[in-house]
């Protein structure tokens, strides 16, 4: 581009899942002058199922390509960022000498092998596989002109330090500011959650558990804060026309100068947008009658009586019984507590689950979470997160993962079954309610296209919890109100 700084090409070099894309988009973010960014994925992707391995041929041309296509882009002017995998210092070497010497700049992206398989756990097991083969080969005797440790660093802090180093001035972000003191899921933050949620906020959506593993999700990311009392969860997503902050759900338990803190911060994030609350129960729509713009139902959660479910109390349970009596006769049946050593026998089981068709599996999300569920169970409270296996002759066949969310209210969180056993998802419930007296009512978010979880679901004469997504109201020159105003405005 004519007149401007002469541009550069950042090559971004590391295993599978040590941070390449997320640093990618940062300094895309964060660089004042325009910035394409080429990723080995992308491409990689592209590719049909069997030449998408970077055990084939093909992967060594298609790293070549890569970089004729950033040199390309250069040449138009334009800087270029490139994440990509380079498996060997020959490689490397050879994908460097297509690139402008002068304007070029390595940097290699380290993280221990235990945190690359963490951030690993949502993804299928051939590419836990993948980073174990490529951790030792990546770096080896490699030549950086920078090296960062993605484990101990920000994604904000590395791109500050890679432009530095090219000596380009970070353009300011008054975005970020808006997420100051705003806190990332850990397991310890589970109490904070659980005495929040016995003051108030009992959906399937304030599980803890959930949000802690929803937020290790792709497209995902979930922060939060407490104030006043009450627990405010975000949503911070990339969408077409930028990136959006939301709440999640609303403030837990309700308080109007909580409601009052957030809306103040979402202004900030993005003052032409109003605040958008994504969950919503119907309880707790009169809590927001004077601040709402418009509502919209979203879906519904399923509310089961655990204790009638137990002890199959009314005539409605007939259908269930009849599925139940049935099992009882399937030889080798068995449901008992989760142990680590049911892990691989699970993965197995989810694994399936997902390669049948749309009508008969989950959605990528409740995959996600339930390979979460095995990777975190250990690290969670014995009695926050609870698994259940249903063996027959010893194989896994079935897993359930819930627990407590408050007031004696808890979560169906993850129930995933072996289709070729009929019949398991009403076990798999049933059971579940049985064996946790301690919970009288549970919670299980509604599937959406995917009839056969429904009559499951409705087997157990449920009642229907409606959810709705909620739009503030923007009120012109009472953008910041005082708690007090806030009571008088909802009356």
């Amino acid at each position: 581009m004519k007149g401007s700084p002469r541009p550069w090409i950042l090559l971004l070099n590391g295993v599978s899942c040590s941070g390449k894309s997320t640093l990618a988009r940062e300094i895309v973010e964060r660089c004042p002058a325009p910035v394409i960014h080429l990723s080995l994925d992308h491409h990689h992707d592209s590719l049909a199922a069997r030449y998408a391995t970077d055990r084939w041929p093909i992967y060594r041309p298609l790293a070549a390509g890569l970089a004729r296509s950033a040199e390309a882009w250069w040449r138009q002017g334009f800087n270029v960022v490139v994440d990509t995998l380079l498996d060997s210092p020959r490689l490397l070497r050879d994908t460097v000498a297509l690139l402008p010497p002068k304007r070029t700049f390595v940097i290699g992206l380290h993280a221990p092998l235990d945190v690359l398989l963490e951030r690993a756990a949502a993804r299928p097991e051939e590419a836990r596989r993948r980073i174990r083969r490529q951790f030792p080969l990546v770096h080896r005797q490699a030549a950086y002109d920078l090296k960062l440790a993605t484990d101990s660093e920000s994604p904000r802090a590395m791109a500050e330090r890679v432009l530095a180093h090219i000596g380009v001035t970070p353009r300011s972000q008054p975005i970020r500011e808006a997420l100051e003191g705003l806190r990332r899921f850990e397991i310890d933050d589970h109490r904070v959650f659980t005495k929040a949620a016995q003051a108030g906020g009992h959906t399937w959506l304030h599980y803890f558990p959930f949000l802690h593993a929803l937020a290790r999700t792709v497209r995902r990311d979930l922060r939060w804060e407490e104030v006043e009392g009450s627990v405010l969860v975000y949503h911070l997503i990339d969408v077409e026309r930028g990136p959006r902050l939301r709440l999640y759900l609303p403030p837990f338990p309700f308080a109007a100068a909580a409601l009052s803190h957030a809306r103040q911060r979402c202004r900030r994030f993005d003052p032409a947008a109003p605040a958008r609350i994504l969950w919503v129960e119907e309880a707790s729509l009169p809590t927001l009658a004077g601040t709402m713009a418009s509502r919209r139902a979203a879906e519904a959660e399923y509310v089961y009586d655990g204790a009638r479910v137990a002890a199959l109390d009314g005539g409605g349970f007939a259908r269930l019984r009849k599925r139940l009596d049935r099992l009882d006769r399937v030889p080798g049946l068995a449901v008992r507590p989760y142990t680590a050593e049911d892990r691989a026998g699970c993965e197995a089981v989810i694994d399936a689950w997902r390669g049948q068709s749309k009508d008969k599996r989950a959605n990528g999300s409740v995959y996600r979470l339930a390979l979460l569920c095995l990777s975190h169970h250990a690290a969670f409270d014995p009695g926050l997160l609870r698994g259940e296996v249903l063996t027959q002759n010893g194989e896994v066949r079935a897993l359930t993962f819930g627990g407590p969310i408050g007031d004696g209210k808890g979560s169906l969180f993850v129930v995933v079954d072996d289709r070729r056993l009929p019949g398991a998802g009403y076990l798999q419930r049933y059971s579940f309610m049985r064996n946790n007296p301690d919970i009288r009512v549970f919670k299980e978010l509604e599937d959406v296209d995917r009839p056969h979880l429904a009559r499951i679901k409705e087997a157990f004469n449920p009642a229907r919890n409606p959810l709705w997504r909620v739009v503030l109201r923007i009120v012109a020159g009472l953008t910041f109100l005082q708690p007090d105003l806030w009571m008088e405005l909802q009356l």
